[in-house]
């Protein structure tokens, strides 16, 4: 019995050292100017510890002059949305460690249309499109969605 007390102690010693170890690393790239791909590829390199019913909210500031972003902090929350996908897909991506980004893109219509890519080369068109509709708000600080379940980000306007 008094082996249980020393490895509890032990066990949250250890969580609050690896907690330490990830503040520090969000802490270095905190304010940081990079580019959405860059945001992307650290934030999907990252292990994430959450609920089933769980996502995570990155907020970050959008610099029209250079087109790049500042990160500014992670948030696990619930959705405020529904999350679709193909679980071909999903495995396909988590198997080539890569993920997905997709964002509702406005057409003449009031209807938002979701434009998906998984494809590296796709995916530069399409930040570059989202930029362009940031750019047309006057907008500075925002959030895209990251779902590590099936590795997918979700650009919000």
């Amino acid at each position: 019995m008094k082996i249980l007390p020393k490895f509890l102690k032990l066990t949250l010693t250890l969580l609050l050292f690896l907690a330490c170890i990830s503040d520090e690393e969000l802490n270095v790239i905190r304010s940081k100017s990079m580019s959405f791909s860059e945001l992307f590829q650290m934030v999907s390199s990252m292990s994430f510890q959450l609920s089933n019913d769980q996502i995570v909210y990155i907020n970050y500031e959008y610099v029209a002059k250079n087109r790049n972003v500042i990160f500014l902090n992670l948030e696990a929350k619930e959705p405020d949305f529904f999350l679709l996908g193909n679980p071909a897909d999903v495995k396909n991506r988590i198997l080539n460690n890569s993920y997905e980004i997709a964002f509702a893109c406005d057409k003449k219509t009031k209807n938002d249309v979701l434009r998906r890519s998984s494809i590296y080369k796709d995916q530069e068109k399409l930040i570059s499109s989202f930029k362009k509709q940031i750019e047309k708000t006057n907008k500075n600080k925002l959030s895209i969605v990251y779902t590590p379940q099936n590795r997918s980000f979700y650009l919000n306007k």
